[in-house]
């Protein structure tokens, strides 16, 4: 045999060997396989901890927001997540999202306010439920792998979950699994106006305990703040959906929903909502998405701003609340502004 015809064959034997092992590796996991995964993952943990971090962008305006913090869940469905500031070297908590079961708190810490939302039977959002365990995903999502490397890397192990029915929360959601223990490492959210809610889990922590007290609250503890009680659907003209859950959803919120207000505050420095600065156009936008505008108005606002932002607000079909200097018409149509009570 020529040297050729040696090589030949050498080339032809090593080819089938290489595509001998390669047809014998196993096939990956189906998409309900790996949701399945992920769901054992979680019910077979009677509590979590973990780090985050959230990026939020608003598809209108090509806007994002990023926070950090920290959150706990323990069975059978509460949760709580802390979003953590870092200002001159000292870590505050600056929003707390705590559900215990039948009720999700807000504690906004910047602006006072404790928001009271009770959900209609304690049922949890889909988009967050699997941090529990609970919930067959399955039943109320299509699950698919997506394969196409827009989040997680080009290897990630992605599952694409579409609503079997029409949700106003979201239209899609998509989980990063870690296989090798079948933990989500990032939820996103894609809401139905295609804003985005990405959240990165970091350190899971399955072992260390956590307290009952860390789900409970109460407006005794934060006496000087304002509590605002925000009613499941259909108990009157002040109600609002359920909430959307931060994370993966809360929500959040964290994270603006509707079931909480956002607070305008309106001052000679600017305008600001939730405590950070805003365009009168991404201030409307913002609070658009919220069950109403609770407006500060500092002594030195414009009057001209003001009239341009409540226009906007009214036309955006935004609830007004006020607080701060009144005309003599706000007490009728805003029985919460100061002076009204």
């Amino acid at each position: 045999m020529s040297m050729l015809g040696q090589w030949s064959r050498l080339t032809v034997v090593a080819v089938l060997a290489v595509a001998g092992i390669a047809f014998a590796q196993p096939a990956p996991p189906s998409a309900p396989t790996v949701l399945g995964n992920v769901q054992k993952f979680y019910a077979n943990a009677n509590h979590l901890t973990a780090q985050f971090k959230q990026v939020v962008t608003n598809s209108t305006f090509n806007t994002t927001k990023t926070s950090n913090g920290k959150l706990w869940v323990a069975k059978p469905t509460q949760f709580r997540w802390d979003y953590l500031d870092k200002a001159r070297g000292a870590v505050t908590v600056t929003r707390t999202f705590v559900f215990d079961g039948t009720t999700l708190w807000v504690v906004d810490h910047k602006n006072k306010q404790l928001l009271q939302n009770q959900t209609q039977g304690g049922v949890l959002p889909a988009a967050v439920s699997f941090l529990t365990g609970g919930g067959n995903l399955a039943a109320q999502f299509n699950v698919t792998l997506d394969t196409s490397g827009t989040y997680g890397g080009s290897n990630a192990t992605v599952l694409e979950l579409t609503p079997k029915q029409p949700s106003a929360q979201y239209s899609k959601l998509f989980f990063v699994v870690d296989p090798t223990d079948w933990h989500i490492s990032q939820s996103i959210v894609i809401a139905s106006n295609g804003d985005t809610n990405a959240f990165n889990f970091y350190s899971p922590d399955l072992k260390s305990p956590v307290k009952a007290s860390w789900f409970q609250v109460s407006p005794k503890s934060v006496p000087t703040y304002k509590l605002v009680v925000v009613n499941p659907v259909g108990t009157g003209s002040g109600s609002a959906q359920t909430p959307p859950a931060p994370p993966t959803a809360a929500t959040a919120s964290v994270p603006t929903s509707s079931a909480t207000r956002c607070t305008l505050r309106v001052s000679k420095k600017g305008i600001y909502v939730d405590g950070d600065p805003k365009s009168r156009a991404d201030a409307i936008a913002a609070c658009k998405r919220t069950a109403g505008a609770m407006v500060v108005l500092e002594d030195d606002a414009p009057a001209d701003e003001w009239k341009a932002l409540q226009a906007g607000l009214r036309q955006g079909g935004v609830k007004i609340l006020m607080r701060g200097p009144l005309n003599d018409n706000d007490c009728k149509n805003n029985p919460l502004a100061k002076g009204c009570n």
